[in-house]
């Protein structure tokens, strides 16, 4: 494979390096929350929240839901069913975590 006017070549010795270095760089920061539940969530009384959660702007956390200590939910989140979500877990994409709920370990969420 050779460049020409509409391809450009990059060699570098270590690949999966490289990428994972230029992916940090596209990588959007985390949202620091200023408060721990903001005062648009709407939680069901019989919801259980976990120490040290933290709660977006407009989520809906349903009837039954258990967030686990130190559980992140980005804002306009919509956790309608009776499910558990383990601690340590950040979340932004609802569609997502309703099938995926695993913890996070160290930095990696799962977005």
């Amino acid at each position: 494979m050779e460049p020409d006017e509409n391809r450009a070549i990059i060699k570098v010795k270590n690949a999966d390096l490289a990428m994972a270095k230029l992916l940090e760089v596209f990588t959007p920061s985390t949202p620091v929350f200023e408060i721990d539940i903001h005062p648009t969530a709407v939680i069901h009384e019989t919801a259980n929240i976990g120490v040290g959660c933290n709660i977006g702007a407009n989520c809906y956390v349903g009837k039954d839901v258990v967030l686990g200590d130190g559980v992140v939910l980005y804002p306009t989140l919509d956790l309608t069913t009776d499910a558990t979500y383990l601690g340590n877990l950040a979340l932004e994409n609802a569609e997502l975590c309703a099938v995926i709920c695993l913890p996070k370990t160290d930095q990696l969420e799962i977005i």
